[in-house]
């Protein structure tokens, strides 16, 4: 019998990854997508400086905790079960923390429908991206597990720019059909490729050998989690 090396299977599968990303990157060249760009009133608002910007999420805040009330039983209700501890008035300062942190996160995702990518490395660092660099250019595709922290959108846009390699990103599409189509040229400003959470395990298995990053915002509860779990 043959008997073939590690080293061996590993280029082996090294020139099978490369070909069938060739061969997809032919088929997607024959299929490309338009590409999306944001409305004109996105961009008239996001010609405004994020100080600017920042200070109208401070309204938005102010609004949604004193005016307009948002989830206001579900966040009080969650804060008490998280942290327990805490006073009542601790835990409202929380909340009013939430929605302004919230508000700023909306605002900067329409900057970033013109933001400079200069200023965005300048704004998003991260640190050891070799080492997912070091697994793609390897051949190795990686999963890249993150959480609604920071400004998740931006780390989005900064990988797509930092990371020298395909990026991809799971995501739920949005009901309406106008507001999806704005996340999405947010998102894939800077050559990210959007994949519906429904196609995930599919794309997964379709383009197992295709050296890559996907990354997953995954700290919320599966649909149905009592059947999933």
């Amino acid at each position: 019998m043959l008997r073939r090396s590690c080293r061996d299977v590993h280029v082996a599968g090294l020139i099978e990854g490369a070909v069938y990303a060739a061969y997809h990157g032919l088929l997607m060249s024959q299929r490309r997508e338009p590409v999306l760009r944001s409305s004109w009133w996105v961009l008239a608002l996001a010609a405004l400086p994020l100080g600017v910007l920042h200070a109208v999420a401070s309204f938005v805040a102010w609004l949604s905790f004193r005016v307009f009330p948002y989830r206001a039983e579900i966040i009080r209700d969650s804060l008490a079960i998280a942290f327990p501890h805490l006073t009542l008035p601790e835990r409202e300062q929380i909340r009013r923390d939430y929605y302004r942190r919230y508000a700023e996160v909306m605002m900067e995702l329409v900057k970033a429908s013109t933001l400079r990518g200069e200023e965005l490395d300048e704004r998003m660092r991260f640190a050891n991206l070799e080492v997912l660099r070091t697994s793609v250019n390897a051949g190795t595709p990686v999963i890249l597990l993150a959480a609604h922290q920071c400004n998740w959108e931006w780390i989005l846009l900064g990988l797509s720019r930092q990371l020298g390699a395909p990026v991809e990103a799971a995501y739920k599409p949005l009901r309406n059909g106008w507001a999806d189509r704005e996340m999405l040229a947010l998102r894939c400003r800077f050559g990210a490729r959007m994949i519906p959470a429904e196609r995930v395990m599919r794309e997964l298995l379709a383009r197992r050998r295709v050296p890559r990053l996907l990354a997953l915002v995954a700290d919320q509860e599966p649909v149905a989690s009592e059947r999933r779990h």
